[in-house]
């Protein structure tokens, strides 16, 4: 059930692409799932797991995204769905311009994000929101990222479980 990709330049011609990578999968997850040294231009939704119509509680697992670049797109990774991402690591990535934001996962009962997160040393510059997680139970860290001329959040962060905790 794994899934690579490395060194591939995607194109969503102007956004008329909905998705480079779309994971619609539950139960039985893509683990690990990883995505390096690619360019991610003018998608919807550049990376997009939305497992919400399959009733099942689990997405792409041990997911790895390092080395990227998302350009132009609504948002460069986005989460629908109880647990459509669990356990990311987002390093060294560059998210510019993208109109909606770089890293998005919906609100659900027990969270689209679930386990365990780290969102380290990526550029986030010129989009309304760069970082939201509506998880469910998640431990992770945010920490030595760069953001400029973003419009709205910078970071906000929502966990249903109270044990959740961030560094």
């Amino acid at each position: 059930y794994s899934f690579e990709c490395e060194n591939i330049d995607f194109d969503g011609n102007n956004r008329t692409i909905g998705s480079a990578i779309v994971n619609k999968i539950g139960g039985a997850p893509m683990r690990p799932f990883n995505v390096y040294n690619s360019n991610f231009r003018a998608f919807q939704k550049a990376i997009y797991s939305d497992i919400s119509a399959t009733g099942l509680a689990t997405g792409i697992c041990q997911v790895n995204i390092e080395g990227c670049n998302f350009q132009g797109n609504d948002y460069a990774l986005y989460g629908k769905g109880q647990s459509a991402i669990m356990d990311l690591r987002f390093v060294g990535n560059v998210c510019e311009q993208n109109l909606m934001g770089g890293i998005y996962t919906e609100a659900t009962a027990n969270g689209s994000l679930n386990g365990s997160f780290a969102i380290t040393d990526n550029l986030f510059e010129g989009q309304p929101n760069s970082i939201v997680i509506n998880g469910g139970w998640a431990n992770g860290e945010i920490k030595r990222n760069y953001f400029e001329s973003n419009t709205a959040d910078i970071i906000n962060l929502s966990f249903a479980n109270p044990n959740s905790s961030v560094n």
